[in-house]
């Protein structure tokens, strides 16, 4: 399953301003996901190892991405991270609470943040659906 990024936030139905985003979950079991704040600068440079500090501390504020495995218990799912931008995420289990209504599914970080300067990140993304050549769609219509 592929899903755009509809909405970002703290508490519902409170939302900032919507990232750019991709959550893949494949069904053999892996999930990736890349997030980006929109209106980010450009290095103006050919490659990322050539930007200057600023614009690499700018990048970085403003990008989360990882991958691994995932598995669903419940209302839960549960990331596995192997790969990811942030170092300290690698071998963590990252778990979200998982609502799917339709075509668009609700996830929140888990445990739910407990202090009230910082609230309960909560993302929710749309299911993409099959509209390019090339693509073998499932029993639903929806890229594989």
């Amino acid at each position: 399953m592929g899903a755009g990024l509809v909405r970002a936030g703290g508490r519902e139905p409170a939302a900032r301003d919507v990232p750019s985003g991709t959550l893949l979950y494949t069904a053999d079991g892996y999930m990736s996901v890349h997030m980006a704040g929109e209106d980010r600068p450009r290095f103006g440079t050919r490659t990322a190892a050539e930007g200057d500090p600023p614009h690499k501390v700018a990048a970085a504020s403003t990008y989360v991405g990882y991958c691994g495995e995932y598995e669903w218990l419940g209302d839960r799912v549960v990331h596995r991270v192997t790969v990811s931008f942030f170092p300290d995420y690698v071998g963590t289990e990252l778990v979200r609470e998982a609502e799917l209504d339709g075509d668009r599914l609700t996830l929140r970080a888990y445990p739910p943040s407990v202090r009230a300067t910082r609230p309960t990140p909560v993302l929710v993304w749309r299911r993409v659906p099959t509209t390019r050549p090339g693509r073998a769609p499932d029993d639903t219509g929806h890229s594989v």
